[in-house]
C-alpha cells in the first residue's frame, strides 16, 4: 500500500475533503483509506474506502484495499466478499493485471498458512 502514498497525495486528500469542494472526493477518500490502513487504523481506513465506494460503486481498487483491511482485522468473510468484487470489477474493466492481483490476494485470504 505504501507505494501509492506520498505526502502530496495525503495533503491533497485532506485539503479536498476538509474544504468540501472537491471533484475527486472518491479519490480523496480512497487515499485517506489507504493512509489509515498503512498506519494500521483499519476502522478509519475501511470507513474512507467505504465512502469512496458509495461515491463510485465500481471503484475496484477501493474494494481491493478494503478487503485487505478487513483481512488484517480478521474479518475473513467481508475480506473475501470485497476481494471477489474487486476481481470481478477489474475483469469487467479490462484490467487483467489487477484482476490477477486481486485473485492472488483472495487466495491468500482464503487459505492463510
Amino acid at each position: 500500500m505504501k507505494k501509492f502514498l506520498n505526502r502530496f497525495s495525503v495533503d491533497w486528500a485532506n485539503d479536498c475533503l476538509e474544504n468540501g469542494d472537491c471533484e475527486g472526493a472518491a479519490d480523496a477518500h480512497y487515499t485517506r483509506g489507504i493512509a489509515y490502513s498503512v498506519i494500521q487504523d483499519y476502522e478509519q481506513g475501511i470507513n474512507h474506502l467505504s465512502r469512496a465506494i458509495e461515491l463510485v460503486p465500481d471503484f475496484a481498487s477501493a474494494y481491493q484495499y478494503r478487503g485487505i483491511a478487513f483481512a488484517a482485522m480478521g474479518k475473513q468473510k467481508k475480506a473475501i466478499a470485497d476481494l471477489q468484487k474487486a476481481a470481478q470489477l477489474f475483469l469487467k474493466q479490462g484490467n487483467l493485471e489487477e484482476h490477477q492481483t486481486a485473485l492472488s490476494t483472495l487466495r491468500e485470504v482464503e487459505s492463510p498458512d
